[in-house]
């Protein structure tokens, strides 16, 4: 045994081991990452989609937080202010963060009803496509108005 762990070989074979499990740690890692960033997303075009189109009040977010943190109490990130946040991001990914409409070739888009003034206060029409990469949604906001 102790001629095995002084083997130059046996110490490569061990190396080369060590490696792929590291690797295989952190893809394993970026997958959970990729699939919870991808919930978030849908879920914030989702919450935007039914602020716009539904009258359920303003206790929604409230209500939506209680509900999903009965449904699934293992799991973090559906407070009420998590929600508010993760409806934040998801505009300022589609208004903020990506290319204007216009200079995309040929875009699968939403049209905002009204010119994007105001953050806090959006009127979007949201597709009902699911994402499939976050580089390359299915999607992206306009910033013009339907009538244009």
């Amino acid at each position: 045994m102790s001629n095995l762990v002084s083997d130059l070989a046996y110490k490569n074979w061990l190396y080369t081991l060590k490696e792929n499990v590291k690797k295989s740690q952190i893809n394993a890692s970026v997958s959970v990452n990729k699939e919870l960033i991808m919930l978030y997303l849908d879920l914030g075009i989702q919450i935007i989609d039914k602020q716009q189109t539904s009258n359920w009040g303003s206790n929604f977010l409230g209500q939506l937080s209680k509900d999903l943190q009965a449904e699934f109490p293992q799991m973090t990130g559906f407070s009420k202010r998590n929600l508010e946040l993760i409806r934040q991001w998801t505009l300022f990914y589609f208004v903020i963060a990506k290319q204007p409409v216009s200079q995309l070739d040929e875009p699968n888009f939403v049209i905002a009803k009204q010119p994007v003034s105001q953050l806090d206060e959006p009127n979007f029409v949201i597709a009902k496509q699911p994402v499939s990469q976050l580089d390359e949604p299915n999607f992206v906001i306009a910033k013009q108005p339907v009538s244009q």
